[in-house]
């Protein structure tokens, strides 16, 4: 989510919004006389949606700021076209808020063949993974959003918003909701749940060992290369943090 700064003008202008217009009358032509009930996948839709998605979210979000309006952008990666959309709204006032969501590969996947059954929507393939295998897609897609997640961080700090990292394995509907891994709120120290290091650091070696679970023959993404822009500070335990056990700590 990116907020735009107080007492903005907004503009009533939607260029972005009448080409999408434009395409669901195209997309909504072409769907006549198809039963309710048929699954449309990746290959029905695939122009009008999967193709130029990355082009209309750039449009739709360049639109917002020109109007300074709130606006929310949903990454499977940090790409640069959308690292620069929002340094650009951070150097227009706008806080910065970021929600990361992980979720370990083998049950990330068993979500999306669900998901295909049940809409038809494939999940789309890397240009990495040449032969097809749909776990190790997983893998390298999870791991391409934990890479920048610590820029991403580094932002939402440095503009005075928020983040949040969710361990998002379990199933809500019959598990324990889990409170955030990782939860910052402003220019103030971090609270953070997972052993070791208790700053971005720690965090994205939780996420790749406890959660990613990458074998250690796979090297995407390691701990030791991941750029950590801002290593926050840690104050010292206290005797009795030192007796604790819990993986909940929070520095102040």
């Amino acid at each position: 989510m990116i907020r735009r700064p107080p007492r903005s003008t907004l503009s009533s202008s939607s260029a972005a919004s009448d080409v999408y217009k434009r395409q669901l009358r195209v997309f909504s032509k072409q769907m006549q006389g198809v039963a309710d009930d048929m699954l449309v996948g990746f290959q029905d839709c695939g122009e009008w949606c999967y193709n130029s998605s990355a082009g209309m979210k750039e449009l739709l979000a360049r639109e917002a700021l020109d109007g300074r309006k709130d606006l929310l952008l949903a990454l499977t990666a940090a790409k640069a076209v959308y690292v620069d959309i929002i340094n650009d709204a951070v150097e227009l006032g706008y806080e910065v808020h970021v929600a990361a969501f992980c979720v370990q590969p083998s049950t990330l996947l068993g979500r999306q063949v669900i998901r295909a059954h049940n809409t038809g929507r494939l999940p789309t393939i890397d240009s990495m993974i040449t032969d097809g295998n749909l776990y190790w897609n997983t893998v390298l897609k999870q791991q391409k959003m934990i890479e920048g997640l610590p820029g991403l961080l580094d932002i939402a700090y440095k503009s005075g918003g928020s983040g949040l990292v969710f361990n998002n394995t379990p199933d809500f509907n019959t598990q324990q909701k889990l409170p955030p891994l990782y939860e910052s709120n402003g220019y103030s120290v971090p609270r953070c749940r997972f052993p070791g290091k208790a700053n971005v650091e720690g965090l994205i070696k939780h996420l790749l060992v406890s959660i990613q679970k990458t074998p250690p023959y796979i090297r995407l993404v390691h701990p030791s290369t991941v750029h950590i822009p801002r290593e926050l500070p840690v104050r010292p335990k206290s005797p009795r943090t030192a007796r604790s056990t819990g993986s909940d700590t929070k520095n102040k």
